[in-house]
Protein backbone atom coordinates (compact mmCIF):
# COMPACT_ATOMS: atom_id res chain seq x y z
CA UNK A 1 0.00 0.00 0.00
CA UNK A 2 2.80 2.40 0.84
CA UNK A 3 4.60 1.76 -2.45
CA UNK A 4 1.50 2.06 -4.61
CA UNK A 5 0.61 5.31 -2.82
CA UNK A 6 3.52 6.83 -4.69
CA UNK A 7 1.68 6.24 -7.95
CA UNK A 8 -1.20 8.37 -6.66
CA UNK A 9 0.66 11.44 -7.85
CA UNK A 10 0.78 10.11 -11.40
CA UNK A 11 -2.97 9.43 -11.30
CA UNK A 12 -3.62 12.98 -10.18
CA UNK A 13 -1.30 14.34 -12.86
CA UNK A 14 -3.36 12.56 -15.54
CA UNK A 15 -6.59 13.95 -14.11
CA UNK A 16 -5.12 17.46 -13.92
CA UNK A 17 -3.73 17.55 -17.45
CA UNK A 18 -6.86 16.10 -19.01
CA UNK A 19 -9.52 17.65 -16.79
CA UNK A 20 -8.06 21.06 -15.96
CA UNK A 21 -5.87 21.78 -18.94
CA UNK A 22 -7.91 20.00 -21.62
CA UNK A 23 -4.93 18.03 -22.96
CA UNK A 24 -5.82 15.08 -25.23
CA UNK A 25 -6.27 12.06 -22.99
CA UNK A 26 -4.42 9.73 -25.37
CA UNK A 27 -1.25 11.81 -25.21
CA UNK A 28 -1.53 12.30 -21.47
CA UNK A 29 -1.94 8.55 -20.93
CA UNK A 30 0.98 7.56 -23.16
CA UNK A 31 3.15 10.09 -21.34
CA UNK A 32 2.13 8.52 -18.04
CA UNK A 33 3.09 5.10 -19.39
CA UNK A 34 6.62 6.33 -20.00
CA UNK A 35 6.92 7.47 -16.39
CA UNK A 36 5.31 4.28 -15.13
CA UNK A 37 7.78 2.21 -17.16
CA UNK A 38 10.50 3.67 -14.93
CA UNK A 39 8.68 3.64 -11.58
CA UNK A 40 7.23 0.12 -11.75
CA UNK A 41 10.53 -1.79 -12.19
CA UNK A 42 12.17 0.29 -9.48
CA UNK A 43 9.47 -0.70 -7.01
CA UNK A 44 9.62 -4.31 -8.12
CA UNK A 45 13.41 -4.48 -7.71
CA UNK A 46 13.13 -2.90 -4.25
CA UNK A 47 10.79 -5.63 -3.04
CA UNK A 48 12.94 -8.27 -4.69
CA UNK A 49 15.95 -6.94 -2.80
CA UNK A 50 14.00 -7.18 0.46
CA UNK A 51 13.22 -10.81 -0.27
CA UNK A 52 16.83 -11.58 -1.16
CA UNK A 53 17.87 -9.96 2.11
CA UNK A 54 15.51 -12.22 4.10
CA UNK A 55 14.35 -15.30 2.22
CA UNK A 56 11.98 -16.23 5.05
CA UNK A 57 9.74 -13.27 4.09
CA UNK A 58 8.23 -14.94 1.04
CA UNK A 59 5.56 -12.29 0.64
CA UNK A 60 8.18 -9.82 -0.63
CA UNK A 61 8.84 -12.01 -3.65
CA UNK A 62 5.18 -12.06 -4.66
CA UNK A 63 4.86 -8.33 -4.02
CA UNK A 64 7.81 -7.83 -6.37
CA UNK A 65 5.94 -9.83 -9.01
CA UNK A 66 2.62 -8.05 -8.48
CA UNK A 67 3.89 -4.51 -7.99
CA UNK A 68 4.23 -3.44 -11.65
CA UNK A 69 0.69 -4.66 -12.34
CA UNK A 70 -0.67 -3.03 -9.18
CA UNK A 71 1.02 0.26 -10.05
CA UNK A 72 -0.31 0.09 -13.60
CA UNK A 73 -3.81 -0.72 -12.34
CA UNK A 74 -3.73 2.14 -9.85
CA UNK A 75 -2.76 4.49 -12.68
CA UNK A 76 -5.09 3.27 -15.42
CA UNK A 77 -8.09 3.47 -13.09
CA UNK A 78 -8.13 7.24 -13.39
CA UNK A 79 -8.75 6.98 -17.14
CA UNK A 80 -11.93 5.04 -16.43
CA UNK A 81 -12.99 7.55 -13.76
CA UNK A 82 -12.48 10.70 -15.85
CA UNK A 83 -14.37 9.04 -18.72
CA UNK A 84 -17.29 8.20 -16.43
CA UNK A 85 -16.88 4.41 -16.71
CA UNK A 86 -17.23 3.85 -12.98
CA UNK A 87 -19.49 0.80 -13.28
CA UNK A 88 -17.09 -0.96 -15.66
CA UNK A 89 -14.21 -0.24 -13.32
CA UNK A 90 -16.11 -1.51 -10.28
CA UNK A 91 -17.01 -4.74 -12.08
CA UNK A 92 -13.41 -5.26 -13.15
CA UNK A 93 -11.90 -4.63 -9.73
CA UNK A 94 -14.53 -6.58 -7.81
CA UNK A 95 -14.04 -9.60 -10.06
CA UNK A 96 -10.25 -9.64 -9.66
CA UNK A 97 -8.35 -7.84 -6.89
CA UNK A 98 -11.50 -7.36 -4.84
CA UNK A 99 -13.98 -10.12 -4.11
CA UNK A 100 -12.71 -12.38 -6.90
CA UNK A 101 -9.28 -13.06 -5.41
CA UNK A 102 -10.70 -13.31 -1.90
CA UNK A 103 -13.25 -15.94 -2.92
CA UNK A 104 -10.66 -18.03 -4.77
CA UNK A 105 -8.29 -17.83 -1.78
CA UNK A 106 -11.08 -18.86 0.58
CA UNK A 107 -11.95 -21.87 -1.54
CA UNK A 108 -8.29 -22.84 -1.92
CA UNK A 109 -7.59 -22.64 1.81
CA UNK A 110 -10.82 -24.08 3.20
CA UNK A 111 -11.53 -26.62 0.49
CA UNK A 112 -8.04 -27.70 -0.54
CA UNK A 113 -5.86 -26.67 2.44
CA UNK A 114 -3.67 -24.53 0.18
CA UNK A 115 -0.34 -23.34 1.59
CA UNK A 116 0.97 -19.78 1.68
CA UNK A 117 2.64 -20.06 -1.73
CA UNK A 118 -0.69 -20.87 -3.39
CA UNK A 119 -2.42 -18.04 -1.51
CA UNK A 120 0.21 -15.47 -2.54
CA UNK A 121 0.14 -16.77 -6.12
CA UNK A 122 -3.62 -16.22 -6.30
CA UNK A 123 -3.21 -12.76 -4.81
CA UNK A 124 -0.56 -11.81 -7.40
CA UNK A 125 -2.57 -13.37 -10.23
CA UNK A 126 -5.52 -11.17 -9.27
CA UNK A 127 -3.45 -8.06 -9.97
CA UNK A 128 -2.24 -9.46 -13.29
CA UNK A 129 -5.80 -10.30 -14.34
CA UNK A 130 -7.10 -6.86 -13.32
CA UNK A 131 -4.35 -5.09 -15.27
CA UNK A 132 -5.04 -7.13 -18.40
CA UNK A 133 -8.79 -6.57 -18.11
CA UNK A 134 -8.29 -2.82 -17.71
CA UNK A 135 -6.08 -2.75 -20.80
CA UNK A 136 -8.71 -4.46 -22.94
CA UNK A 137 -11.23 -1.70 -22.31
CA UNK A 138 -8.75 1.16 -22.52
CA UNK A 139 -8.51 1.82 -26.31
CA UNK A 140 -12.21 2.63 -26.61
CA UNK A 141 -12.04 5.17 -23.79
CA UNK A 142 -9.00 6.86 -25.29
CA UNK A 143 -10.49 7.01 -28.81
CA UNK A 144 -13.66 8.57 -27.48
CA UNK A 145 -11.69 11.24 -25.65
CA UNK A 146 -9.12 11.98 -28.35
CA UNK A 147 -9.90 15.05 -30.42
CA UNK A 148 -6.56 15.79 -32.00
CA UNK A 149 -3.92 13.82 -33.95
CA UNK A 150 -0.95 12.46 -32.10
CA UNK A 151 2.08 14.71 -31.91
CA UNK A 152 5.45 13.75 -30.50
CA UNK A 153 6.36 17.35 -29.71
CA UNK A 154 3.22 17.79 -27.62
CA UNK A 155 4.01 14.61 -25.76
CA UNK A 156 7.53 15.78 -25.04
CA UNK A 157 6.17 18.97 -23.52
CA UNK A 158 3.75 17.00 -21.44
CA UNK A 159 6.14 14.68 -19.68
CA UNK A 160 8.23 17.11 -17.58
CA UNK A 161 5.06 18.83 -16.35
CA UNK A 162 3.50 15.49 -15.56
CA UNK A 163 6.63 14.24 -13.83
CA UNK A 164 6.80 17.31 -11.56
CA UNK A 165 3.12 17.03 -10.68
CA UNK A 166 3.44 13.29 -10.06
CA UNK A 167 6.47 13.78 -7.81
CA UNK A 168 4.64 16.27 -5.59
CA UNK A 169 1.45 14.24 -5.56
CA UNK A 170 3.29 11.00 -4.84
CA UNK A 171 5.18 12.58 -1.96
CA UNK A 172 1.90 13.91 -0.57
CA UNK A 173 0.24 10.47 -0.76
CA UNK A 174 3.20 8.80 0.93
CA UNK A 175 3.29 11.36 3.74
CA UNK A 176 -0.48 10.99 4.19
CA UNK A 177 -0.13 7.26 4.66
CA UNK A 178 2.61 7.75 7.24
CA UNK A 179 0.59 10.43 9.06
CA UNK A 180 -2.36 8.05 9.37
CA UNK A 181 -0.17 5.48 11.10
CA UNK A 182 2.46 7.53 12.93
CA UNK A 183 0.50 7.35 16.18
CA UNK A 184 0.42 3.54 15.93
CA UNK A 185 4.19 3.48 15.40
CA UNK A 186 4.72 5.70 18.44
CA UNK A 187 2.38 3.68 20.65
CA UNK A 188 4.09 0.48 19.56
CA UNK A 189 7.53 1.84 20.35
CA UNK A 190 6.70 3.44 23.71
CA UNK A 191 4.13 1.09 25.25
CA UNK A 192 3.68 -2.63 25.71
CA UNK A 193 2.43 -4.87 22.92
CA UNK A 194 -0.93 -5.45 24.56
CA UNK A 195 -1.46 -1.67 24.59
CA UNK A 196 -0.75 -1.57 20.88
CA UNK A 197 -3.35 -4.29 20.32
CA UNK A 198 -5.99 -2.33 22.22
CA UNK A 199 -5.16 0.89 20.37
CA UNK A 200 -5.23 -0.66 16.90
CA UNK A 201 -8.51 -2.41 17.70
CA UNK A 202 -10.15 0.94 18.44
CA UNK A 203 -8.80 2.42 15.22
CA UNK A 204 -9.85 -0.60 13.15
CA UNK A 205 -13.44 -0.42 14.41
CA UNK A 206 -13.61 3.34 13.86
CA UNK A 207 -12.21 3.07 10.34
CA UNK A 208 -15.08 0.82 9.31
CA UNK A 209 -16.97 4.08 8.86
CA UNK A 210 -14.73 5.06 5.96
CA UNK A 211 -16.19 2.42 3.62
CA UNK A 212 -19.03 4.72 2.50
CA UNK A 213 -16.79 7.75 2.08
CA UNK A 214 -14.33 5.80 -0.08
CA UNK A 215 -17.15 4.74 -2.36
CA UNK A 216 -18.48 8.29 -2.70
CA UNK A 217 -15.02 9.74 -3.34
CA UNK A 218 -14.28 7.01 -5.88
CA UNK A 219 -17.49 7.76 -7.78
CA UNK A 220 -17.09 11.55 -7.86
CA UNK A 221 -13.39 12.24 -8.44
CA UNK A 222 -13.74 11.86 -12.20
CA UNK A 223 -16.46 14.51 -12.40
CA UNK A 224 -14.63 16.83 -10.01
CA UNK A 225 -11.59 16.83 -12.31
CA UNK A 226 -13.47 17.16 -15.63
CA UNK A 227 -16.62 19.20 -14.93
CA UNK A 228 -16.69 22.99 -15.44
CA UNK A 229 -15.16 24.72 -12.46
CA UNK A 230 -18.43 25.99 -11.00
CA UNK A 231 -19.98 22.53 -11.25
CA UNK A 232 -16.86 20.92 -9.75
CA UNK A 233 -16.94 23.34 -6.80
CA UNK A 234 -20.65 22.72 -6.23
CA UNK A 235 -20.20 18.94 -6.39
CA UNK A 236 -17.22 18.99 -4.01
CA UNK A 237 -19.08 21.17 -1.50
CA UNK A 238 -22.13 18.89 -1.68
CA UNK A 239 -20.07 15.75 -1.16
CA UNK A 240 -18.29 17.32 1.83
CA UNK A 241 -21.44 18.38 3.66
CA UNK A 242 -23.31 15.15 2.93
CA UNK A 243 -20.40 12.99 4.04
CA UNK A 244 -19.94 15.05 7.19
CA UNK A 245 -23.62 14.67 8.07
CA UNK A 246 -23.78 10.98 7.22
CA UNK A 247 -20.53 10.08 8.95
CA UNK A 248 -21.46 12.10 12.06
CA UNK A 249 -24.74 10.18 12.28
CA UNK A 250 -22.98 6.83 11.85
CA UNK A 251 -20.34 7.84 14.39
CA UNK A 252 -23.08 8.63 16.92
CA UNK A 253 -24.41 5.09 16.59
CA UNK A 254 -20.91 3.60 16.95
CA UNK A 255 -20.27 5.87 19.93
CA UNK A 256 -23.26 4.35 21.69
CA UNK A 257 -22.88 0.66 20.80
CA UNK A 258 -19.18 0.38 19.90
CA UNK A 259 -17.73 -0.36 23.36
CA UNK A 260 -20.31 -3.10 23.98
CA UNK A 261 -19.63 -4.60 20.55
CA UNK A 262 -15.89 -4.67 21.25
CA UNK A 263 -16.55 -6.50 24.51
CA UNK A 264 -18.70 -9.09 22.73
CA UNK A 265 -16.44 -9.73 19.75
CA UNK A 266 -12.98 -9.22 21.27
CA UNK A 267 -13.53 -10.16 24.91
CA UNK A 268 -12.95 -8.34 28.21
CA UNK A 269 -9.20 -7.97 27.61
CA UNK A 270 -10.01 -5.35 24.95
CA UNK A 271 -12.55 -3.37 26.98
CA UNK A 272 -10.08 -0.49 27.13
CA UNK A 273 -10.56 -0.01 23.38
CA UNK A 274 -14.13 1.20 24.00
CA UNK A 275 -13.09 4.58 25.40
CA UNK A 276 -10.39 4.96 22.75
CA UNK A 277 -12.96 4.22 20.05
CA UNK A 278 -15.17 7.05 21.27
CA UNK A 279 -12.21 9.44 21.20
CA UNK A 280 -10.97 8.57 17.70
CA UNK A 281 -14.42 8.66 16.07
CA UNK A 282 -14.12 12.40 15.47
CA UNK A 283 -10.82 11.76 13.69
CA UNK A 284 -12.48 9.15 11.49
CA UNK A 285 -15.34 11.48 10.56
CA UNK A 286 -13.05 14.23 9.28
CA UNK A 287 -10.71 11.74 7.62
CA UNK A 288 -13.69 10.33 5.74
CA UNK A 289 -14.18 13.73 4.14
CA UNK A 290 -10.50 14.58 3.79
CA UNK A 291 -10.06 12.61 0.56
CA UNK A 292 -12.41 14.72 -1.55
CA UNK A 293 -11.06 17.99 -0.09
CA UNK A 294 -7.48 16.92 -0.77
CA UNK A 295 -8.35 15.81 -4.29
CA UNK A 296 -9.88 19.20 -5.13
CA UNK A 297 -6.87 21.07 -3.78
CA UNK A 298 -4.32 18.89 -5.55
CA UNK A 299 -6.06 18.20 -8.88
CA UNK A 300 -8.83 20.72 -9.51
CA UNK A 301 -6.99 23.66 -7.97
CA UNK A 302 -3.68 22.35 -9.33
CA UNK A 303 -1.85 22.77 -6.01
CA UNK A 304 -0.10 19.44 -5.26
CA UNK A 305 2.71 21.30 -3.51
CA UNK A 306 0.27 22.98 -1.15
CA UNK A 307 -1.39 19.66 -0.49
CA UNK A 308 2.02 18.16 0.33
CA UNK A 309 2.69 20.99 2.78
CA UNK A 310 -0.62 20.31 4.52
CA UNK A 311 0.12 16.60 4.86
CA UNK A 312 3.69 17.16 6.04
CA UNK A 313 2.45 19.60 8.68
CA UNK A 314 -0.11 17.02 9.82
CA UNK A 315 2.57 14.35 10.10
CA UNK A 316 4.93 16.53 12.15
CA UNK A 317 2.18 17.81 14.46
CA UNK A 318 0.77 14.32 15.00
CA UNK A 319 4.19 12.83 15.72
CA UNK A 320 5.17 15.52 18.22
CA UNK A 321 1.83 15.73 20.03
CA UNK A 322 1.40 11.95 20.24
CA UNK A 323 4.95 11.43 21.52
CA UNK A 324 4.40 13.98 24.28
CA UNK A 325 0.91 12.77 25.20
CA UNK A 326 1.50 9.02 25.21
CA UNK A 327 4.39 9.28 27.65
CA UNK A 328 2.28 11.14 30.19
CA UNK A 329 -1.28 9.95 29.60
CA UNK A 330 -0.83 6.57 27.91
CA UNK A 331 -3.28 5.34 25.28
CA UNK A 332 -5.87 8.00 26.03
CA UNK A 333 -3.26 10.69 25.49
CA UNK A 334 -2.27 9.18 22.15
CA UNK A 335 -5.89 8.99 20.99
CA UNK A 336 -6.65 12.57 22.06
CA UNK A 337 -3.46 13.98 20.51
CA UNK A 338 -3.91 12.21 17.17
CA UNK A 339 -7.60 13.12 16.99
CA UNK A 340 -6.92 16.77 17.82
CA UNK A 341 -4.22 16.87 15.15
CA UNK A 342 -6.56 15.60 12.45
CA UNK A 343 -9.31 18.00 13.49
CA UNK A 344 -6.90 20.95 13.28
CA UNK A 345 -5.48 19.78 9.95
CA UNK A 346 -8.94 19.31 8.48
CA UNK A 347 -10.05 22.77 9.65
CA UNK A 348 -7.01 24.35 7.98
CA UNK A 349 -7.51 22.38 4.78
CA UNK A 350 -11.23 23.14 4.66
CA UNK A 351 -10.54 26.83 5.18
CA UNK A 352 -8.13 26.75 2.26
CA UNK A 353 -10.70 24.97 0.11
CA UNK A 354 -13.37 27.59 0.80
CA UNK A 355 -10.84 30.28 -0.11
CA UNK A 356 -9.71 28.85 -3.45
CA UNK A 357 -13.21 27.63 -4.36
CA UNK A 358 -14.90 30.89 -3.44
CA UNK A 359 -17.61 29.35 -1.24
CA UNK A 360 -18.82 30.12 2.26
CA UNK A 361 -17.98 27.77 5.15
CA UNK A 362 -21.66 27.06 5.75
CA UNK A 363 -21.96 25.86 2.14
CA UNK A 364 -19.67 22.95 2.97
CA UNK A 365 -20.63 22.33 6.59
CA UNK A 366 -24.43 22.49 6.70
CA UNK A 367 -26.80 20.28 4.67
CA UNK A 368 -29.09 22.17 2.31
CA UNK A 369 -32.59 21.60 1.01
CA UNK A 370 -31.23 20.91 -2.48
CA UNK A 371 -29.32 17.93 -1.07
CA UNK A 372 -32.61 16.09 -0.63
CA UNK A 373 -33.56 14.23 -3.85
CA UNK A 374 -36.52 15.87 -5.67
CA UNK A 375 -38.60 12.71 -5.37
CA UNK A 376 -38.18 12.70 -1.60
CA UNK A 377 -39.02 16.41 -1.34
CA UNK A 378 -42.16 15.85 -3.39
CA UNK A 379 -43.23 12.94 -1.20
CA UNK A 380 -42.67 14.97 1.96
CA UNK A 381 -44.70 17.83 0.50
CA UNK A 382 -47.60 15.47 -0.18
CA UNK A 383 -47.76 14.22 3.39
CA UNK A 384 -47.44 17.66 4.92
CA UNK A 385 -50.69 18.60 6.70
CA UNK A 386 -52.75 21.27 5.00
CA UNK A 387 -53.40 24.40 7.04
CA UNK A 388 -57.11 25.08 7.68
Amino acid sequence: MFAVAGVEGLRNAIAFQFGNEGRPLGRVWHTALRILAVLAPVGSFAFLALWLHDRSQLAFLFVAIAFPFAAYLQTVNIVYLVRGAVERLNTQNASTVGAGSAVVIFIAVVGFHANIIVVLSIWAAGHVAAALWATVGLPGLLRAAENAPDATAATERLWPEQARFALKGGASAAVTLIALRIDIIIVGSMLAKNSLGIYTTALAVAELLTALSRSVTWATTGRISTAPRAAAVALTAKVIRLLLAGQALAATVVFLVGPAAIHVFYGPRFDGAGLLLRIVLARTVVYSVDGVVSYFISVRAGRPGTQFAFELGTLVLCAVSTSLAVGRFGLVGAAVAATATFLIAFAVKLSYFTHVAGVRPRDVLLPQLDDVPPAVRLRLARVRPVAR
